[in-house]
């Protein structure tokens, strides 16, 4: 479910078998796996949507192979109007339900961690503290900026580690300074916060390493920055 190369549009590749068109959202940028075929008179397409995990396949036939493929595209297209912001929309409230809520520790440590869903991608972290410690506080100092003139911005995307039993997912934290520096528009202003994946280290775990686990109903019950070797347990209240 990987591109095996790109194309002249920014929003085309190929993949092993795919044709993948990509999307813009209000939360991001969405891939589409597709895979279409026709014989004659009749034309097919396959559409996966691995961020979402749904898909939708379309059998068309018409009185030539033209109308049947124009038919085909132009159903698919009000599928993916109609369908992705809905989709999108389902997977917020879900997130909500499942991650949203304050995580504490319960070893006798005050460190706790408050994640909310709002109008951007991902999971926001709204606060987190460590042993006492204010985090956002903390990498501040690491970034050897001044708390009076940059706030922090942490959020939390899941990646595709999962582990079935018991039930695990690894999220990967992105870090940013805000404000954030102003885009000059040249070819390499583009966020490379994927690019610094790992960049930090303590006790050989990097820093933006988390892991959720979950109970036998998919929600999620504790929090592990593993890096800080604590595992907080979400409260109930």
């Amino acid at each position: 479910m990987k591109p095996v190369t790109h194309t002249s549009s920014v929003m085309f590749s190929v993949g092993a078998p795919w044709e993948i068109f990509r999307v813009e959202t209000s939360r991001g940028t969405v891939d589409l796996y597709t895979k279409a075929g026709n014989l004659g008179v009749y034309a097919s397409l396959l559409v996966l949507v691995p961020d979402y995990d749904f898909g939708w396949v379309i059998l068309s036939a018409a009185d030539n192979s033209g109308t049947a493929s124009e038919g085909l595209h132009i159903i698919t297209n009000l599928i993916a109007d109609a369908f992705l912001p809905a989709v999108e929309a389902a997977a917020k409230a879900e997130a909500a339900t499942v991650f949203a809520g304050t995580y504490k520790a319960t070893n006798g440590l005050n460190s706790s961690i408050s994640i909310v869903t709002d109008e951007f991608p991902g999971l926001g972290v709204q606060s987190w503290i460590s042993n006492g410690t204010d985090a956002f506080g903390a990498f501040l100092d690491l970034s050897g900026v001044p708390s009076s003139q940059f706030g922090v911005s942490v959020r939390l995307y899941p990646t595709n580690l999962l582990q079935t039993s018991p039930r695990q997912q690894a999220f990967r934290a992105v870090f940013e300074l805000l404000p954030t520096r102003v885009d000059d528009g040249g070819v390499f202003s583009v966020c490379g916060s994927w690019g610094g994946v790992d960049a930090v280290y303590y006790g050989d775990v990097a820093i933006d390493e988390f892991l959720f686990h979950f109970d036998e109903y998919g929600r999620a019950v504790s929090v592990e920055p593993r890096f800080l070797r604590v595992i907080l347990q979400k409260d109930s209240k």
